[in-house]
């Protein structure tokens, strides 16, 4: 597995580090966001994922109001130019004292319900996508 420094020298690209990593490509900035570490920034990264979940008529999960940050890894990219949002997701890592939200799930026609559970270590959720429609807009 190619790391990121690796990955990041060979395709020329620039790491600028401030409170949250920033990668400079082209026209864009890739933004890391590690746990509660910018909960300024973090508070747009979700604004931005609600809008664009509420545009396309998704409403909100009950795990939503389980608090997943303390475990996650954002990642958003920004215009360079405007610094406008254009994609964000995040990543939450599966730790013993957490669930995440596959295990929120309950298991169709189970009775008693029951729900999913992670055992692994290395474990982890993929989740809140969300992007901007920029076909043909920008190119690199």
């Amino acid at each position: 597995m190619l790391d990121l420094v690796s990955f990041m020298t060979h395709n020329n690209i620039e790491i600028q580090k401030s409170e949250s990593e920033i990668i400079q490509s082209g026209k864009f900035q890739e933004h890391i966001i590690r746990g509660l570490e910018n909960p300024f920034k973090l508070s747009h990264v979700k604004e931005f994922i609600g809008k664009v979940f509420a545009s396309k008529g998704y409403n909100k999960s009950p795990y939503a109001s389980v608090d997943l940050d303390p475990w996650s890894i954002w990642f958003y990219v920004t215009n360079f130019s405007t610094g406008e949002i254009l994609s964000a997701m995040r990543i939450v890592e599966k730790k013993p004292n957490n669930f995440i939200p596959i295990e929120m799930g309950v298991i169709y026609g189970s009775q008693p319900q029951k729900r999913y559970v992670v055992i692994e270590k290395n474990v982890a959720d993929w989740n809140s996508v969300a992007f901007l429609r920029t076909a043909g807009k920008f190119r690199v």
